[in-house]
């Protein structure tokens, strides 16, 4: 995840492991809107994602997303879908907050 006003990158709690579907990252209040990137490890392999149950979104391959504004000093849940070219889905959680 990268944030957008200051620069700076927030990292996960665990470096990503495919077999892994779930992670956690925090960062501090003030800074609210942020841009999500992702790689598939399959190149070929689509994905798109979605925050607090929202509508999905789709994510380029190592593109940063538009910009996502999220809630201050709660947790925030990105889900990112990954579909294979056989038509396979995993879905990886993010559990964001944004802390004082």
């Amino acid at each position: 995840m990268r944030e957008s006003s200051e620069g700076g990158v927030v990292t996960l709690n665990a470096p990503f492991i495919g077999t892994s579907e779930k992670y956690t990252a925090q960062d501090c209040c003030g800074k609210i809107s942020y841009r999500l990137t992702a790689a598939p490890e399959d190149q070929s392999a689509t994905m798109r994602y979605r925050v607090n149950n929202g509508g999905f979104q789709a994510l380029g391959n190592n593109v940063p997303s538009a910009l996502i504004e999220f809630s201050c000093c709660s947790e925030n849940t990105i889900v990112i879908e990954v579909r294979a070219q056989n038509g396979q889905t995993r879905d990886y959680r993010l559990g964001f907050q944004i802390v004082d």
